[in-house]
């Protein structure tokens, strides 16, 4: 493996790179590289290509987009000067002062030592790469993707780049605006694994029951909740479509606050303001009654807002700047609402309850852990309900050989009553 290839796949390489040159706001040319031809990537650099972005983490098909993930494959953070009117020599002094505090960050054991820093012409993208992880943990992966962009916000980082299929500025390339070239101020080898940052930096180690630890095959115990604010926010988020989906889109008279949820829930992990109108807008066209453009635009626009306040607040309680909220709803950033809030207001069924991840009531709640706790065959029936059900059919086959009640009884060495009351219930 080349240099080059090792920068882009130093670990197992799956999915596709896209590299896209934008002109003037709008793409001129897009291309999808995978592990065969990932060297080609070179001919942007080596021609100096202007405004050529790539996509650090991978999708599986080839189309950008946090739906699309194959593979995470590393955090980063932009810092973009533009509206300051620095000079040459301010925006280094800048660039110098974000460098050394992320990395004095790292030294004391507030955050990773980053892979890369590439100066962009007008600021720079700092790159903390990681082993290949699945889209299953883009949970995980926003949440301390948040924890970075909050602990260096206040230098500058741009919350817009925090989104997991972000476009970002390739190296070796040429920024138009500012006719400078994207180059690596630092380059070094770590490769993080996320399971071990996040149970370094978000504490997820010690969430778990340590009961289990010394059970065999068991390296860091079992976890004693399904969710917290980020994992809940994606079940959720699919909950609300899985619902517009049951329903076959007939869900006139809760629009609105579908709209309104699926909007807030979502946009925790698509940053991208245009990328989230378009998954928006996409449901929208699910419904069918569905709302007009400038509605949805007007709901776009106040749940921005509210995604600041959940970042303030969630990022706030991990540093230690907010104290965790623990009774009532209304004190936590960004809209909070309880199952029981949702299940009215969008007149939830048991039978629909059923079919979600996370909506659910307090019957369908403990129906799901009787049925956890309980061991059920293929047929969905404890020991006791499939030993029944058998006694059933073999009296009920017999019967139909024309045996009597006495005969069957002596059979299967039953009492007639037992018999008798097998027959007239069924």
């Amino acid at each position: 493996m080349s240099n080059l290839a090792r920068q882009f796949a130093p670990k197992k390489f799956e999915g596709y790179i896209q590299v896209v040159q934008i002109k003037n706001g709008k793409v001129i040319k897009l291309e999808n590289f995978t592990e065969k031809n990932i060297e080609e990537i070179k001919k942007y650099m080596d021609k100096k290509s202007e405004d050529i972005y790539y996509t650090p983490n991978t999708s599986y098909n080839g189309k950008r987009g946090a739906n699309n993930l194959k593979n995470l494959r590393a955090f980063y953070l932009d810092f973009d000067f533009h509206n300051e009117n620095l000079s040459k020599d301010e925006l280094m002094n800048r660039i110098n002062n974000i460098i050394g505090e992320v990395w004095m960050s790292a030294y004391w054991g507030k955050s990773p030592e980053p892979r890369r820093v590439i100066h962009t012409g007008r600021g720079i993208h700092i790159y903390w790469e990681i082993e290949p992880s699945s889209y299953g943990a883009i949970a995980s992966w926003q949440e301390f993707e948040d924890y970075l962009y909050n602990l260096f916000k206040h230098l500058g980082a741009d919350r817009q780049a925090t989104d997991s299929s972000r476009l970002m500025r390739l190296w070796n390339t040429i920024n138009s605006k500012t006719q400078t070239e994207c180059r690596v101020l630092v380059e070094e080898d770590n490769i993080w694994s996320l399971y071990d940052l996040r149970d370094k930096y978000l504490n997820w180690q010690s969430r778990h029951n340590k009961k289990y630890d010394n059970k065999k095959n068991s390296k860091k115990g079992k976890l004693t909740y399904a969710y917290n604010s980020y994992t809940l926010h994606l079940g959720r988020a699919n909950d609300i479509k899985k619902l517009v989906k049951i329903r076959k889109g007939k869900v006139t008279g809760y629009r609105n606050f579908i709209i309104h949820c699926y909007a807030y829930w979502k946009g925790i992990y698509v940053r991208d303001k245009k990328q989230l109108k378009e998954l928006v807008y996409e449901l929208n066209e699910s419904f069918t009654e569905p709302l007009r453009e400038n509605e949805i635009d007007k709901v776009l626009r106040s749940v921005d807002k509210a995604i600041d306040k959940f970042l303030d607040y969630e990022q706030g309680v991990r540093s230690g700047q907010v104290k965790r909220v623990s009774k009532g709803m209304r004190d936590k950033g960004g809209y909070w609402y309880k199952n029981s809030t949702l299940i009215e207001r969008l007149d939830i069924t048991e039978k629909e309850q059923e079919q979600l991840e996370t909506i659910i009531g307090t019957s369908e709640k403990y129906k799901r852990k009787n049925h956890k706790r309980t061991p059920r065959n293929e047929n969905c029936l404890t020991k006791r309900e499939q030993q029944k059900q058998d006694t059933i059919n073999k009296v009920e086959a017999l019967k139909q050989q024309g045996l009597n009640n006495t005969e069957i009884a002596k059979n299967l060495n039953m009492n007639v009553r037992s018999i008798r009351r097998i027959l007239n219930s069924n």
